[in-house]
């Protein structure tokens, strides 16, 4: 899993390099940066995609997925614990995570429901921090805005109980 390298194709290339190209305040330097943090964002907001087959594409080296494996595996595991299908029982979603990780259908689907995260994040990020000619300040402003909404999101999301149900779940 995450062996070998990974395509951004289409409009999702376009956004990916939009991001990465736009970056001077260092959040998303690198494509993998994007491939991390875009799940987790596709997730807590909601937002799925299916991927674009333009012809425009940009690429993943397999060297930056192995040296990034032990943050990209977390992030996969993630959004097979609590992304999906929420009719599944927490058994079901801990053998996706874990048990599911390296066998043939399974795996493809588990990539999908993954997949589908990352580039409904990539056009999340996209809208919220890129615009034509966008200058230093704008795009540093955009940034601080995003954050800040990220956190109020984050804080009005998670309350205690919420916190105690979930771990209920697990006992």
């Amino acid at each position: 899993m995450f062996e070998k390298s990974f395509s951004f194709s289409g409009k999702h290339a376009n956004y990916v390099k939009d991001l990465v190209d736009l970056d001077e305040a260092n959040l998303l330097n690198r494509n993998i940066d994007v491939f991390i943090l875009a799940p987790v964002i596709g997730f807590l907001y909601g937002r799925t995609a299916e991927r674009d087959n333009g012809n425009t594409t940009t690429k993943i080296f397999t060297e930056q997925l192995l040296r990034e494996q032990t943050k990209i595996n977390f992030v996969y595991r993630l959004i097979m614990l609590l992304g999906g299908e929420d009719s599944l029982s927490v058994a079901d979603k801990m053998d996706r995570a874990f048990r599911e990780s390296d066998e043939g259908e399974a795996l493809e689907r588990n990539m999908e429901i993954f997949e589908s995260y990352l580039l409904g994040g990539v056009e999340y990020l996209h809208e919220k921090l890129y615009e034509e000619n966008l200058n230093r300040e704008d795009y540093i402003n955009n940034l601080y805005e995003f954050v800040n909404d990220f956190n109020s999101d984050l804080e009005s999301r998670v309350e205690n109980e919420d916190i105690s149900e979930i771990i209920q779940q697990f006992e």
